[in-house]
């Protein structure tokens, strides 16, 4: 059987923290310093990190029918266009400007963490009540034992 998931969503929601404190400590060290620090993450575009990539293949095709992959997208790919902006003004040294576009990012980020997870729950509920629909005499058992037979992880 097909994982339900062929995204780590852990590791996506980390990604995104990640990216956010990597700028926060290239700002720090000032522009000279950060233009080095900058170049990989500006060079990674929403089609090509591996959020991107899942969002236009399994994810679109496996749970298009999904609202949430749709505003997942949309805040994907705007939290990429503020951080390119916040890489230009940061190797600029425009501090103040990247102080906004990282408040604005971190903003987009928490809902980019918020969908991923409702997307995962949605994810789970639905292979659960998948598995209840083909196994109903186990899953009827499991409601009197206190044993849940659901699909594992």
């Amino acid at each position: 059987m097909e994982p339900p998931v062929s995204l780590d969503v852990n590791a996506a929601r980390l990604v995104h923290i990640d990216w956010l404190m990597s700028l926060e400590r290239a700002m720090e060290q000032g522009p000279d310093a950060a233009a080095s620090a900058t170049v990989g993450m500006a060079r990674q575009s929403d089609t090509g990190c591996a959020l991107g990539v899942w969002l236009r293949g399994d994810g679109q095709r496996r749970y298009g029918q999904f609202d949430e992959i749709k505003r997942l997208g949309v805040a994907h790919k705007k939290f990429h266009r503020i951080i390119d902006r916040a890489v230009a003004s940061l190797c600029q040294g425009e501090r103040d400007r990247v102080q906004a576009l990282i408040a604005e990012a971190r903003t987009i980020s928490k809902d980019i963490v918020y969908l991923l997870t409702f997307i995962e729950l949605e994810i789970v509920e639905r292979e659960r009540k998948r598995y209840t629909a083909l196994h109903p005499f186990e899953s009827i058992l499991s409601l009197f034992s206190g044993q849940d037979k659901g699909p594992q992880r």
